[in-house]
């Protein structure tokens, strides 16, 4: 983590303890202010508070939540073929320099245990860090993969120059082999150019690719997300025409000028060891993206390549269609022969509802291409009955974000019963709203006016609004920017409006109509927007700005989509320009050099992977399940409610740490070997 987070974890000491940083007394189970007749005793040694002090640092478990707790004892549980790291964090009391892990005692030879250390958010194997006063470091055991079935028993101990604390460390390798094939397909969110697909098509780096499809394997990635994302029409460099085996621009040149409705068959031959990269590692979703500003032409794509073909510039927009479907075809057709099997199209980045006609028309047109299409659903999409409706009969596909799945799963899964309700909004004060430069815009914050009573905002959908009884067009949530007039907004429980004229609403009779949703579980109500079928429903979590991309940000992820039975997970980036976000890294010649995060993301797939086989494979009840992870009872894995601004969802409580992962894939692992033992 950064040094800005780290100090924010360990605050100014108070008056009365000089010498010993604050966040000590954030550590559970005791405090450095007790008395040393109240600490606890263990083994005739004296309390741990006066060992730490003397020692000079404290070893934690990593969590996201203060406080943190001590870290006894490390317990790993893996099936046969898992991988797993286990994070050991040290909380320096003074300077240290050259904080190390050694292990004490000999495992059996199928167990290999490697000590690592995070520098800079990279695992170095066998390093140490330094760790300032007050701040934390991080260090990490590494359990590659067993063949066969193990347990053993040693001693970790952590070293910092003379002193030392010692840690049990138990590791037990199921007779249970990890099922690869229940992974949680993943869609990474990202576009590959930056992954390497330009330098391995045009020659300059042939291995970075193939370095880094190898990872996104480990992570059960299924799609072909292309260089041709950024700009589809670099599909057509390389390319040659079909009947001459001339370069297709070369071709062009000598022909043009040609039309939209008479272009040549292509030879897309030269992508074949490109392709045959993702497709033997079982990626067979080619996912290109169309978007950027009117969903869908993107003709200033096309205007290099009408130049050439057409001698001059594409104004019409028909001419446009008929080039991209030219083009979706023949590349359709060509990876059905290199074992590609779906064809998806990516459209838009978030639409929200005033964009869903353009969405839809764009959709129908891809669709008649041959391909699938989704987009992003948030914007408070998800809570509306009435949108999900409408855009339904027209995607193939719905990623949400994790802050808007409980909503969208209660319309589209689950029975549900809704009324409507209308209310007249009357604040003691208009707050006027200038975000983003907005205009004549004014709020009425819910704290003051409470607009929907003693309903809580996340069970409201489909909000209208009327000025003087004329209804004002709502089709976005957030009034940012706002220059419109006629226009109303609805987030959490804040009303914003933009009346005609710019006047101010506290002249005009302000009135809202809304629905307010819950799930039943009695059998009453009926699924209110069901999924054209068959489609597909996964989730992401973006990357956001909390500085949680690390292990411990990382290690949920794959339980949600475990959890709500979705068909796969999402991942904003996987390799990123931002170090505290980056997966992985690479330098052309070296190793791929692995971060926690990435460490983190990978644990979350196994996790999920077994989770994903017990339900469906060996057919586990929920019940038993659920004492797992629920967001009810009390699992292992406790889900606790999280609101945001205008989101709410279930997560996973952030104090859970590595154990408390590692209790749950302990219980998956005793169900498979249960389903494994022979009859007595």
């Amino acid at each position: 983590m950064s040094n800005a987070v780290q100090r924010s974890l360990a605050p100014r000491a108070p008056a009365i303890l000089p010498a010993i940083p604050l966040c000590l007394a954030l550590l559970l189970p005791l405090s450095f202010t007790q008395a040393e007749e109240d600490l606890p005793i263990e083994g005739g040694r004296p309390g741990l508070a006066e060992a730490e002090q003397a020692n000079g640092f404290v070893v934690t478990a990593l969590s996201l939540k203060e406080p943190r707790a001590r870290l006894k004892e490390i317990r790993v549980d893996l099936g046969r073929g898992e991988e797993e790291v286990v994070p050991v964090e040290v909380l320096a009391l003074k300077d240290l320099k050259a904080v190390k892990l050694e292990l004490d005692g000999k495992l059996p030879d199928a167990l290999r245990v490697r000590a690592e250390a995070e520098v800079d958010y990279e695992m170095i194997p066998g390093g140490s860090i330094d760790v300032p006063a007050g701040e934390f470091g991080r260090l990490w055991l590494r359990i590659p993969p067993a063949a066969q079935a193990a347990e053993g028993k040693c001693t970790v101990r952590v070293r910092a120059q003379e002193a030392s604390i010692e840690l049990p460390l138990h590791i037990k390798v199921w007779p249970v082999d990890f099922p690869a094939a229940h992974r949680l397909p993943f869609k990474a969110y990202s576009q590959t150019h930056v992954m390497g697909s330009g330098k391995y098509i045009d020659g300059t780096d042939k291995a970075m690719l193939p370095a880094m499809l190898d990872q996104l394997e480990r992570l059960g990635c299924c799609q072909i997300e292309t260089i041709f994302s950024l700009d589809p029409t670099k599909m057509l460099y390389g390319v040659k025409e079909k009947k001459s085996g001339k370069p297709l621009y070369d071709y062009l040149t000598e022909h043009a000028p040609l039309t939209a409705a008479h272009l040549p068959d292509l030879d897309f031959s030269a992508w074949d060891g490109y392709i045959a990269e993702y497709t033997k590692r079982g990626m067979r979703q080619f996912c290109p993206t169309a978007w950027w500003g009117d969903f869908g032409t993107r003709w200033m794509y096309l205007q290099p390549f009408a130049e050439t073909a057409f001698g001059k510039k594409l104004d019409d927009k028909e001419d446009a269609w008929r080039v991209w479907g030219w083009l979706g075809r023949q590349v359709i057709a060509y990876l059905r022969t290199r074992g590609v099997t779906e064809f998806w199209m990516r459209i838009g980045d978030e639409p929200d509802a005033s964009e869903l006609p353009i969405w839809i028309e764009t959709s129908k047109r891809w669709r008649a291409v041959g391909f699938k299409v989704w987009s992003e659903s948030v914007q408070n999409l998800p809570r509306s009955t009435k949108w999900l409706t409408y855009q339904n009969p027209h995607t193939d596909g719905w990623m949400v974000g994790l802050s808007y799945i409980d909503d969208f799963l209660t319309r589209t899964r689950y029975r549900s019963q809704a009324v409507r309700r209308r209310a007249q909004v009357r604040p003691e004060k208009w707050g006027r709203y200038t975000n983003g430069g907005a205009k004549d815009t004014f709020v009425a914050s819910g704290k003051a006016c409470r607009p929907f009573g003693d309903t809580h905002w996340k069970y409201v959908e489909d909000v209208d609004i009327y000025a003087d009884g004329k209804p004002l067009v709502v089709n976005r949530p957030s009034p940012w920017g706002n220059k419109k007039q006629d226009v109303g907004f609805h987030y959490a429980d804040n009303i914003a409006v933009c009346l005609a004229g710019g006047k101010h609403p506290s002249q005009a009779d302000i009135e809202i109509e809304y629905g307010v949703r819950r799930r039943t579980t009695n059998g009453a109500g009926e699924i209110a927007v069901a999924l054209m079928q068959p489609d597909h429903v996964w989730y992401y979590q973006a990357s956001g700005h909390s500085g949680h991309d690390s292990y411990m940000g990382n290690r949920p992820k794959c339980w949600y989509g475990a959890l709500y039975d979705l068909t796969a997970h999402g991942q904003y980036c996987c390799y990123h320009w931002k170090k505290e976000k980056c997966t992985w890294r690479y330098k052309k010649g070296e190793p791929i050099r692995f971060t926690p995060a990435y460490e983190g993301l990978r644990d979350s797939v196994e996790d999920a992977a077994y989770y994903r086989y017990a339900r469906h494979a060996l057919r586990v009840p929920k019940a038993r399940l659920d004492e797992l992870i629920a967001p009810e009872g009390m699992p292992i894995l406790k889900m606790i409610e999280r609101t945001r601004q205008s989101n709410w969802w279930h997560a996973i409580d952030p104090a859970t740490t590595h154990d408390g992962y590692n209790k749950a894939k302990r219980a998956l692992l005793e169900m498979a070997a249960e389903h494994a033992a022979p009859p007595q």
